[in-house]
């Protein structure tokens, strides 16, 4: 359909709608739907898209390019297929009451934000899909819901020096599915996140837990400052926080970790909760103070080699501390 230059596509009402091939307009707009709309040619539009009915299912591979704003109000199931790439050049909302499958990576010139729950399902096992937003301040990366996977994807979230990350919702069980962010200002996990590992390469603001994490292998932070405040936290490979800023343990954070944990950035840490190796030791590159209402506990693996080093200066406040 098209190219039609200026010329825009409405749809005012329809049950299922079904463009075959490429569709080329300035912009898109369908009012209501009570079935399927699908998009099985390439998007190509010099301004908007804006949803609203029923099912959306975009499945043109390559690059489907929206150089406006991108709204989905879908009252039933979002679905961005397989090598079906989204290039929306300024903000992407999902604002419906469905729910919202991704197969591919979305790429935006503005924020991007899911109101409704999100599970990763590209169709190829092992593959990872990448949320891109403009990268300036307040263009964020939002999963307001869930976030979860359906075939061991991993997830990766770049939202420039700037953009924030934030989940609101559970991420995962995610498998073997690996979380990254590649850079971000403030990146925020309000519930649990569980996956097999979280990388962190870069961040300006604060990278918040709060939240149980779980982790099947290791858990590596570079960026400004860290904080895991949920309890229960289990990392079943390494640790290590590359921190610029202040790393904290809130005072129920506790750890525990399978191989050896250590903090080597030049920041200092504030430990609120017990740490706990169980086959290595840890070791804190600057200074390190204890914060908590109760004794805290560091127990490492008791071999040898199984350290606790502090190269800094080791405060608390009346605090208890037992090392094992």
């Amino acid at each position: 359909l098209g190219d039609l230059g200026t010329g825009d596509i409405a749809v005012t009402n329809a049950a299922d709608v079904t463009f075959s091939s490429t569709v080329d307009a300035d912009n898109f707009t369908q009012v209501a739907g009570t079935g399927t709309t699908l998009f099985s040619g390439l998007i190509d539009l010099s301004s908007n898209f804006a949803f609203t009915g029923n099912v959306l299912t975009i499945s043109g591979v390559g690059t489907n390019d929206v150089d406006g704003t991108m709204t989905v109000t879908n009252a039933g199931l979002f679905t961005l297929s397989e090598n079906a790439v989204l290039t929306p050049g300024g903000a992407f909302v999902q604002n419906g009451a469905g729910s919202n499958v991704i197969g591919d990576d979305i790429t935006g010139g503005s924020s991007i934000l899911f109101t409704r729950a999100v599970v990763l399902t590209s169709g190829t096992a092992d593959d990872t899909i990448v949320f891109t937003s403009g990268g300036a301040a307040g263009q964020d990366i939002t999963f307001s819901s869930t976030l979860g996977n359906a075939d061991n994807e991993s997830v990766r979230f770049d939202a420039g020096a700037a953009g924030d990350v934030v989940i609101s919702g559970a991420l995962g069980d995610l498998g073997t599915g690996d979380i990254t962010v590649t850079n971000a200002a403030d990146v925020t996990f309000s519930s649990t996140v569980d996956a097999d590992n979280f990388t962190q390469a870069a961040g300006t603001g604060t990278t918040l837990f709060s939240g149980t994490l779980d982790l099947a292998s290791n858990f590596d932070f570079t960026g400004a400052a860290l904080t895991l405040s949920g309890a229960g936290n289990t990392v079943d490979g390494t640790f290590e926080v590359t921190n610029a800023g202040v790393f904290t343990t809130d005072d129920s954070a506790d750890i525990t970790v399978v191989g050896e944990f250590v903090q080597n950035g030049a920041g200092n840490s504030v430990i609120g909760a017990d740490l706990t190796s169980s086959s290595d030791g840890f070791a804190f590159g600057t200074n390190v103070t204890l914060t908590s209402t109760d004794a805290i506990r560091i127990q490492t693996g008791e071999g040898a080699g199984d350290d606790v080093v502090i190269s800094g200066t080791l405060t608390g406040t009346d605090d208890d501390l037992t090392i094992d």
